[in-house]
């Protein structure tokens, strides 16, 4: 919302609802889509992030709520835990094509 705020130059100060910003620009592509795609898309590959994900970083905890983690993202957008979902990515074709069903149950 702050990208099409900008792109409208639309002040923080202005008391606007986001529901009016997007009926005003009425976006055909909009950015949380774009994202959720891509973060589930690069979810379970090999690779670094993957093994910071499922590790732990040792340290004390910030005060405060916790953080949302992209464990959470991909938890709540596929319905699944995330060792199901970790192993639905062994197979890429099978995971791609479950993204693409999501993606579809949620522009209807």
């Amino acid at each position: 919302m702050t990208a099409y705020r900008r792109i409208m130059r639309i002040s923080w100060t202005e008391r606007r609802t986001n529901q009016s910003i997007l009926d005003e620009l009425s976006p055909s592509h909009r950015f949380l889509t774009t994202i959720q795609r891509r973060k589930l898309k690069y979810f379970g590959a090999e690779n670094l992030s993957t093994d910071i994900l499922h590790g732990r970083v040792n340290g004390m905890r910030s005060r405060g709520r916790q953080r949302r983690r992209w464990s959470d993202d991909v938890k709540d957008w596929t319905g699944l835990s995330i060792p199901e979902c970790i192993i639905m990515t062994k197979d890429r074709t099978a995971w791609r094509s479950f993204i693409t069903g999501l993606q579809q149950q949620q522009a209807l």
